[in-house]
């Protein structure tokens, strides 16, 4: 598995007049003044970022169990494996 992201949080930001978390190499930004809304999805934002190296390696260790499922069950299951080949596909960079 690769390097584990943190999430790092930066409230003084003079560059962008604004506050931020680090995400591995990923900032995600929010403007001083940000309602506790728009705070909170912030860091929301940056924790999924930060799990998203991990989901990824886990939806890829789990398509194979789902199309050994599929081929036993007659087809049940096609579609989750449809949503499972596209979000992979999406965070590699390709068509999602």
């Amino acid at each position: 598995m690769k390097e584990k992201w943190t999430i790092a949080y930066d409230n003084a930001d003079n560059a962008t007049g604004g506050q931020w978390y680090q995400v591995g190499p990923a900032k995600i930004r929010f403007p001083y003044g940000a309602s506790e809304g728009e705070r909170r999805h912030a860091e929301q934002a940056a924790r999924l970022i930060a799990a998203a190296p991990e989901l990824l390696e886990s939806l890829k260790q789990c398509l194979p169990l789902i199309d050994a499922y599929r081929s036993c069950s007659g087809g049940d299951g096609d579609l989750t494996a449809m949503n499972v080949r596209r979000a992979i596909a999406k965070a590699e960079g390709g068509e999602g």
